[in-house]
């Protein structure tokens, strides 16, 4: 089977801007097919794992494959005949991911499709979200819905909803099949009962059963059937006997014997809905599939109703996963088992069993067991030995030669022979120096033994690995330090030796009084494990279980150091002190005050809210600080803010649309130059015209300006209108614009009336204006009036200034720049040859893709649109930054100085804001659905920018609100707020954050590598910042890179860097080693609770590396 050519997964620009990613995911999506549907059926495997990392696109990789496989199905009448058209979607009980499938879906499509077929494509691929038993069921038999069911695993053992209906529907069908074996009395009693579940008393109004069917979401006559078969099945009788029971004649507890008999009634009622499904499904796809490392044997985390209700009706069973190395080998195999379960033929399903068992099971647990060996002869080189002493010994002849003969072995079909993995090691590790020559030997085994693991797991299993080049790793006090200094280290895309931050000082007499105080209390034995709550911030200490416990201290001398440390960092006040947190919290606000985003991660809840407490503080004393710089007072910004929102003041026409200008910027935007659109005195005419029409006084010292800019378009527009093509794009608008609608309307009425602003920001009321007709002006009057605005113009021309009228016709733009009409010009006559306006390009091509959907004009989107780009742009953290030291500007220059400064870069190679606010028209514009539908991927970005009284710092913990939790993950992808976020552990998954961050601090540290990856991938993903950062400063010629930052800072001397060693040595092993031997036992979770194994490991060489790790990967550049 072949993908289909409908799908290309690097048609979206947006995400895929680098050729490597749409090759690894089409080579991908064809490898999966190759191995569900090949023609030689020992190459045909029907259950498949992809394992790449975090954020490479695995969802789409999936949906591609689910896409051509039901393409195929419409093509061969067989699987149309034995195989649903469905496939399903199970993920974990975790709603980020659960929503994520559900955009997903649409966005697959809405990306990955070309645009003359996405409406008949999406007519059938597209996702219902289901989360009881039963509705899931009713999904998948709907022949003619949507081919995508997406459920928790969850909805496969939860209850289902309207439990009293469907016990109900059971009980009366149960009482026409027992017929005199139970008989009309025994029904009455047995009902009175019912009462407060709505029952009705008499059996013969309980038999009613089509008053039902609303509460049933599958047909009741087909489902009946399968109940009645289910009643002469085992669980009939068992029902009998209990109703038997509880309509005894004066029989006790009755309303308990009933609970119980409604039980067994839902169980009789879930075995018949699951009875319904008579036809397989061809593909499940199970994301987060590591969570059934215990499934299979233990039935944990829903595996045990999977198996029972879902596997056997399975064909083909795809699993998504990014850490199948932090699992066991026995805990590999288990993922691996259930293909056991699946509905395929049995001679092939002991085949996957008998590989699994005999050939995986096998190179697992050799390669295992030389991963052990491995790693005990690494422990014993002496640290005095460096990479490039190992690499020099690894890259001998006899050792080259020893590697290509394992190779050869290793390639060949099914397990190692031993002997001759023997003779070649003997081989190789002859004339190595005795002192390293275990560990050569023992490297060599595990070379085979990896190499013979990646030939047989390959067959089941996909992992790419994410590249690292775009990554710069600050580690310890690197985090004060420029990425220039850090730079030129060989190892500074990953987790490398560095100093920590220094707490000499005052930082280190807590440190010293804690150890001292452990000691006394444990009299002189064991680890002070305490420390690691000191090394995130004081406070932590004391509030921790363990830190409360500390503190009872009775021994004398304990007591004593005890009190100390109190006296010292007792109170929040001291966390401020605290070496480590002051110097992230400076390291932030330094990134804030160059307009950069920052993602922290702190598991431990007070140090969480510390950092974002301490990073608040700071940020709000600096925008305090540039208020009375720029202003001397506070009211000087919101003097200046209501400059920009009421009709008649003179900031506001910067931030008004100028939908004519604009569309000289669209692809298709040379209808009419930008010549045409300087005024002219029939423009004139027609505005003083409607300025009589409506009643507006355009003379006035303060001219209502939303109607000045209004009036001036709709002029243009009837003066260029009859000079275009009438079955043109540019005629649409100008007929659209020309209309009087366009005057008395915000975009001619139709934009949705929303009016809701975000906090402080900018309001929308002034742009939101309307007007009403009041008469019909005498020619003489519209002669008189244009003159006197001529006039006006000539006089403010004069004396080198622009009136009123004339700004709304070439008067500087926050989107088109200061001399729109030269900006234009240029962009005209030289088109991509200008590299100096590509923001402004970027902008409105972006804003017009979402004006014009289908070839008609969506004023709606496009205002709600610019809606959210002014409340991005207008904010009160962003405006004190673009602002002068000191305000002595005249009224005049503040609209110049605002659109220059928009404009420009807000750091030295930095994006200015005008280009993220393009990026954000972009990701609008790319993303699928109704910007006024908060569950589509575009409604969830721009209902982001709605969010009321949202701080720039903000805390997502476990306590916050789901609904909160969601608008300020979306909002952190957005250009909008918060700038800063702080998460806990449950920003780890299921969420992206990357579009406008890439710096992202690992606070506290973590005992597992997979912990830093999960949470670093939330940033690093496809279409990520750090790429378009790297990509501008390509374009613009720049010597300096642009990385994605990683910081894992961590304090010298204590126990933050004994444990920062342990993460690090654990980052390399995992490069090498599998089985989970030196890895924490848990991938995520509470990692206070992981625990130090004391590696003490010398670096190995890169290449080395590379040569022993676990090859999965079906696509290589």
């Amino acid at each position: 089977m072949k993908a289909s050519p409908l799908v290309n997964l690097g048609a979206d620009r947006v995400r895929m801007k680098d050729q490597r990613d749409v090759d690894r995911q089409q080579a991908t999506v064809q490898h999966l097919l190759d191995r569900f549907y090949t023609d030689k059926e020992e190459e045909q495997y029907e259950l498949q794992v992809v394992a790449d990392e975090v954020g490479m696109g695995k969802t789409f990789v999936a949906l591609a494959t689910a896409f051509a496989m039901l393409e195929a199905r419409r093509e061969d009448p067989e699987e149309q005949k034995n195989a649903s058209v469905h496939v399903l979607v199970l993920v974990p009980n975790n709603d980020a991911l659960f929503r994520k499938w559900n955009k997903e879906v649409k966005e697959f499509v809405k990306r990955c499709v070309p645009e003359d077929k996405r409406t008949e494509v999406s007519s059938r691929f597209r996702r219902v979200e289901v989360e009881r038993l039963d509705e899931l069921v009713a999904a998948l038999c709907q022949r003619n819905g949507p081919e995508v069911v997406v459920a928790k695993t969850s909805a496969l053992a939860g209850k289902v909803r309207n439990f009293d209906a469907k016990a109900r529907l059971v009980l009366a069908t149960a009482f026409r099949v027992w017929a005199n074996a139970f008989r009309l009395d025994a029904r009455e009693r047995l009902l009175r009962g019912g009462e407060k579940w709505q029952w009705p008393a008499d059996p013969r109004g309980f038999g009613q059963l089509d008053e039902l069917q609303e509460q049933i979401p599958l047909e009741l006559a087909p489902l009946v059937k399968h109940i009645e078969s289910e009643l002469g099945g085992e669980r009939g009788e068992p029902l009998l006997e209990a109703c038997r029971e509880c309509a005894t004649p004066y029989k006790h507890n009755r309303e308990a014997l009933l609970v119980d008999i409604r039980k067994k009634a839902v169980e009789i009622y879930k075995e018949a809905v699951i009875a319904r499904l008579t036809r397989a499904i061809p593909l499940v796809i199970v994301d987060e599939a590591h969570n059934w490392k215990n499934g299979p044997s233990k039935g944990s985390n829903n595996y045990r109703e999977f198996a029972r209700w879902i596997a056997p009706r399975a064909r083909r069973l795809l699993l998504l996963t990014a850490t199948p190395f932090q699992l066991r080998p026995d805990e590999m195999l288990e993922i691996l088992k259930a293909s056991d379960d699946m509905d395929i033929p049995e001679d092939r399903c002991e085949r996957l069993r008998m590989f699994r068992e005999k050939d995986i099971r096998t190179v697992l647990d050799e390669s295992s067991r030389a991963s052990k060996r491995f790693a005990q002869a690494w422990a014993r080189i002496p640290t005095s030995i460096g990479p490039q002493a190992i690499l020099e010994v690894w890259n001998q002849p006899n050792l080259v030669e020893a590697r290509e003969r394992l190779r050869k072995v290793a390639d060949q079909h099914g397990a190692l022979a031993f002997g001759e993995v023997d003779a070649a090691v003997e081989l190789g590790a002859r004339g190595v120096d005795p002192a390293l020559r275990e560990f050569f030997t023992q490297a060599l085994r595990l070379f085979a033994f990896n190499r013979d693991l990646s030939q047989e797991l390959g067959k089941l299993v996909v992992r790419h690995r994410r590249r690292t080049e775009h990554r710069l790793v600050r580690v310890g006090d690197e985090v004060n330090k420029a990425a220039e200094h850090i730079n030129a280290r060989p190892d500074a895309r990953v987790l490398h030796a560095s100093p920590g931050i220094d707490v000499r000082g005052e930082g280190e007499l807590p440190h010293y009084l804690l150890m001292r105080a452990s000691s006394e209390i444990k009299g002189g034995r064991g680890k002070a494990a305490l420390g690691q709550n000191l090394t995130g911030c004081y406070s932590t200490l004391f509030q921790s279980a363990d830190g409360k416990e500390f503190q009872k201290a009775d021994s004398g001398r304990a007591r004593e150091y005890v009190e100390v440390l109190k006296g010292l960092v007792g109170t929040e006040d001291a966390d401020a002190r605290h070496p480590k947190l002051a110097a992230v919290v400076a390291d932030t606000v330094a990134r804030w005050e160059r307009g950069e985003k920052t993602l922290l991660f702190a598991f431990r809840s007070n140090t969480a809210r510390q950092l974002a407490r301490l990073i608040g503080e700071a940020i709000e004393a600096r925008i305090d600080n540039r208020k009375k710089q720029a202003f001397g007072s506070d009211t000087g910004l919101q003097a200046l803010r209501n400059r920009f929102t009421g009709k008649d003041r003179d900031l506001i026409p910067i931030v008004l649309d100028r939908v004519l200008w604009s569309a000289l910027w669209a692809p298709q935007g040379k209808a009419f130059g930008p010549d045409a659109l300087q005024p002219s005195k029939e423009d004139y005419w027609q505005v003083a015209e409607l300025a009589f029409r409506y009643g507006v006084d355009v003379m006035d010292k303060t001219p209502d300006r939303v109607f000045l800019q209004r009036a001036v378009e709709c002029a243009q527009a009837r003066r260029l209108r009859t000079l275009v093509d009438a079955k043109s794009r540019a005629r649409k608008l100008l007929e659209a614009v020309a209309d009087e609608s366009w005057v008395a309307e915000p975009y001619g009425g139709m934009q949705a009336d929303d009016e809701e602003e975000a906090g402080t920001l900018v309001s929308e009321k002034g742009v939101l204006s309307r007007y009403r007709l009041v008469g019909k002006p005498t020619a003489e009057q519209v002669a008189s009036l244009a003159q006197q605005l001529l006039e006006r113009d000539a006089a403010a021309q004069r004396v080198h200034k622009m009136s009123a009228l004339r700004t709304a016709f070439v008067g500087p733009s926050l989107w088109l720049g200061v001399e729109p009409l030269d900006v234009a010009l240029q962009r005209w006559h030289l088109h991509d040859s200008v590299d100096d306006h590509q923001d402004q390009r970027l902008f409105h091509e972006h804003l017009d893709a979402l004006t014009w959907p289908n070839g008609t004009p969506d004023f709606r989107t496009r205002a709600l649109a610019m809606q959210a780009v002014r409340r991005a742009a207008l904010r009160e953290s962003l405006l004190v930054r673009l602002l002068p030291s000191a305000a002595e500007l005249e009224d005049e220059a503040w609209a110049t100085l605002l659109v220059q400064r928009i404009g420009e870069p807000l750091y030295p190679g930095g994006e200015s804001l005008l280009r993220r606010l393009g990026v954000f028209l972009e990701d609008l514009a790319s993303a699928s659905g109704d910007i006024g539908d908060p569950t589509d991927a575009r409604g969830a970005l721009f209902d982001a920018t709605r969010a009321r009284g949202q701080s720039g710092v903000y805390l997502v913990a476990g306590d916050t609100k789901l609904d909160t939790r969601n608008r300020v993950f979306s909002g952190f992808n957005t250009p909008l707020l918060p700038e800063v976020l702080v998460c806990t552990q449950v920003g780890q998954e299921g969420i992206d954050l990357h579009r406008h961050c890439r710096h992202v601090v690992h606070y506290d540290l973590a005992w597992n590598p997979a912990t830093l990856e999960q949470r670093t991938g939330r940033v690093d993903r496809i279409g990520s910042a750090a790429a378009r950062a790297q990509d501008l400063r390509v374009r613009t010629g720049l010597d300096a890179p642009s990385y994605l930052e990683v910081d894992v800072p961590y304090l010298a001397g204590t126990y933050d860097e004994r444990m920062f060693e342990e993460l690090r040595l654990r980052a390399q092993t995992f490069e090498v080693l599998t089985g989970g031997e030196l890895a924490a036992d848990q991938a995520e979770g509470v990692e206070e609770e992981g625990e130090e194994q004391g590696l003490s490991l010398v670096t190995l060489p890169a290449e080395m590396v590379a040569e022993l790790r676990v090859d999965l990967e079906v696509w290589r550049e």
